[in-house]
C-alpha cells in the first residue's frame, strides 16, 4: 500500500497509532480486545482562525472504541505509537484538586477506597512508545513540505505528535459523535443517547495533560433514546455565533436543538421524524447543516432527504408545534438509503420572482432578493453520489411582512432527464459499498473527497463528475474524512488515524521520503 500511496502524486501520508493496549493479566495467553479509532473531529475555532496558516498547529480529538478520548496535536513524523501503561493515582476526598498521581491523568479507572478520606484509582494512560522496547521503529523523517527548507536544501526535522489531554469521555460504548470548538467538546457513545459538554483546558494549561484538568459540564439527556449520529452548531442570528447545539439520533429519528448560551445548555425543542411521518420504521442514516443559512438536512432509510430552516424549528418551539420541514424529496430511489450528506458551498442558481407572480417561481442566476442556491450533496448505500441545488422561495406569495411568510426549499434537477449548471448531478462511478462519508472544502470547490465501506476514499471533480484518483488500503469501518486546506485526517485503519498531505511534489518523494 505505502509504495502506491508513493507513486500517486501529490499525496504523502503520516500516521499515529494511540491504540496499543496493555494487558491487565500478563498470564492470560488470549490477545486483549483490540481498541479501534471509532470517531475523529479537527478543532473547528483553530480552522477558523485565519492567522493559523500551518496546518499542523491545528489540534484533533481522536475518539476510540472503549469511549475514550485523546486531544492530539499533529506532527510530521511518519509514523508514532502511543502504548497504554498502568497508572495508580491516590485522591485525597477534602482536597481532590490536590491529587497524588503516579503516571500521570487517566482513561480507564478502577477504583478502591482505601479508607474515609482517600480513594486509590487504578488506570492507564496512553504514552510514547519507546524505540527501546520494541513497540516503535525509530522516527522516520516526514517532515511537511510547505515549511521553508532548511540545511542545505534539506526539510526541517520532523516534529512530534503529542497527546495533549486524554480522558474517559463515554462510559456507555465506543464513541459515536464528536463536536470540537475551541475549549468546548461534545460527545457521546454507546446507545443511550446522552450528550457530554468538556471543557478541556485553555492556552495557559495546554502542556498539563492531566485528565483532572479536563472539566466535566452538565450532560444534555432525555431527548434521544438511541446512539447519536451528529453533533452540529448553528447560530440563530447574524448577531450570535454559534448560539445553538444540534443533535441527531438516527434509529429513533429524532434531532433536538439546544441552547448553548444557557449553562445547562437547555433544550428548545426535539423533532421526532417517526411521528410527524406517522412511520415507525424510518430512521435517520445522515445529517448536515448549511451555517451560513441555517439550514438542517437530514438523510434517510427511505432513500429520501429531509429540510429544515432553524428559523421554522425554532418558531415551532415558542408556538408549541410540530416543526415544518422545508423540503422532502426522493434523492436515491430504488430504495436506496441517503447514508451521507455534505454541503459544498454556493451553487449556480437563484430565485427570482415578482410580488404579482402566483405561479411556480422562474430560476435564474439573478434574483431580486439576494438569496442563492447552495450544493447539496447526498452519497446512498447503492454507493452513488448525486449533486442538488436547494434554493429558497416563500410558501406563499409575498406581503409588505416578508418575515411572517414560511420558507420553503426547493432541490434541482427535479426528473432526471433535467441537468445542473456547471456540475455534475450524477457521478458516473461507483463506490462498491454504501458511503460512509463525503467531505468538501466550500471556498476550494475543485476538492470533493468520499469514503465508503469499500475502504476507499475517492477524489472527484465535482464540476465533470469524474474520479480524479483512488485511495486504498481502509478497512469497512472507514467513517471520518476531516479535510482542510492541503491536508486530510481519516480513520479506517484500525488502531491508525492517518494524515494525508495533498502538498508533496515528486521531488520531496524522490528525495526525502522512506516509507520503510
Amino acid at each position: 500500500e505505502e509504495e502506491e500511496e508513493e507513486e500517486e502524486e501529490g499525496e504523502d501520508r503520516v500516521c499515529f497509532s494511540p491504540d496499543k493496549n496493555f494487558p491487565s493479566d500478563q498470564t492470560n495467553t488470549d490477545t486483549p480486545k483490540s481498541i479501534h479509532i471509532s470517531k475523529i473531529a479537527l478543532d473547528l475555532e483553530r480552522l477558523d482562525d485565519a492567522n493559523i496558516e500551518d496546518f499542523y498547529d491545528v489540534l484533533l480529538i481522536v475518539g476510540r472504541t472503549d469511549g475514550s478520548a485523546c486531544v492530539v496535536k499533529l506532527g510530521t513524523e511518519y509514523l508514532a505509537t502511543f502504548s497504554a501503561v498502568p497508572t495508580i493515582s491516590l485522591n485525597n476526598q477534602d482536597d481532590d484538586d490536590d491529587a497524588n498521581t503516579i503516571g500521570g491523568g487517566s482513561v480507564e479507572e478502577d477504583v478502591v477506597e482505601g479508607s474515609d478520606s482517600a480513594t486509590i484509582r487504578f488506570s492507564s494512560k496512553l504514552v510514547r512508545s519507546s524505540p527501546d522496547d520494541g513497540t516503535d521503529e525509530p522516527i522516520k523523517s516526514n517532515a511537511n513540505p510547505n515549511s521553508a527548507e532548511q540545511n542545505d536544501g534539506l526539510p526541517p526535522p520532523p516534529t512530534r505528535f503529542e497527546i495533549m489531554h486524554q480522558f474517559q469521555a463515554s462510559e456507555s460504548g465506543p464513541i459515536t459523535a464528536i463536536l470540537y470548538e475551541g475549549a468546548s467538546v461534545y460527545t457521546s457513545g454507546g446507545i443511550d443517547g446522552v450528550i457530554t459538554h468538556w471543557e478541556l483546558p485553555t492556552d495557559e494549561h495546554s502542556n498539563t495533560k492531566d485528565a483532572m484538568m479536563i472539566k466535566p459540564l452538565p450532560s444534555m439527556r432525555n431527548a434521544h433514546s438511541d446512539s447519536i449520529l451528529a453533533i452540529k452548531t448553528l447560530s440563530s442570528s447574524s448577531s450570535k455565533h454559534h448560539d445553538i447545539l444540534l443533535t441527531v439520533s438516527g434509529r429513533d429519528a429524532t434531532f433536538a436543538v439546544w441552547d448553548r448560551d444557557a449553562t445547562s445548555h437547555d433544550l428548545i425543542h426535539k423533532v421526532s421524524l417517526q411521528h410527524h411521518l406517522n412511520d415507525d420504521s424510518i430512521s435517520i442514516l445522515s445529517a448536515e447543516v448549511n451555517e451560513e443559512e441555517g439550514y438542517v438536512f437530514l438523510g434517510l432509510s427511505s432513500g429520501r432527504v429531509l429540510g429544515y430552516t432553524l428559523k421554522e424549528v425554532l418558531s415551532s418551539a415558542s408556538d408549541g408545534r410540530d416543526a415544518i420541514p422545508s423540503c422532502n424529496f426522493a434523492a436515491h430511489q430504488d430504495g436506496g438509503d441517503v447514508t451521507a450528506l455534505c454541503c459544498a458551498g454556493d451553487g449556480s442558481m437563484s430565485l427570482q420572482r415578482s410580488a404579482a407572480d402566483t405561479t411556480d417561481a422562474a430560476i435564474s442566476t439573478t434574483t431580486t432578493t439576494g438569496q442563492k442556491s447552495i450544493i447539496l450533496i447526498t452519497g446512498g448505500s447503492d454507493g452513488k453520489m448525486k449533486q442538488w441545488e436547494i434554493f429558497p422561495r416563500n410558501a406563499s406569495p409575498p406581503t409588505n411582512d416578508e418575515t411572517t411568510q414560511p420558507i420553503k426549499l426547493e432541490h434541482w434537477p427535479r426528473l432526471p432527464t433535467q441537468r445542473m449548471k456547471r456540475r455534475a448531478h450524477t457521478f458516473p462511478i461507483h463506490h462498491s459499498g454504501p458511503i460512509k462519508a463525503i467531505s468538501s472544502l466550500p471556498s476550494d470547490p475543485t476538492k470533493l473527497l468520499s469514503c465508503a465501506t469499500d475502504g476507499r476514499i475517492h477524489v472527484w471533480n465535482p464540476m465533470s463528475g469524474e474520479k480524479m484518483y483512488t485511495m486504498e488500503g481502509f478497512t469497512s469501518d472507514i467513517s471520518s474524512l476531516c479535510l482542510d486546506r492541503a491536508v486530510l485526517v481519516t480513520d479506517g485503519m484500525d488502531d491508525l488515524v492517518c494524515l494525508h498531505d495533498f502538498m508533496v511534489d515528486d521531488m520531496h518523494v524522490e528525495e526525502h521520503f522512506d516509507p520503510f
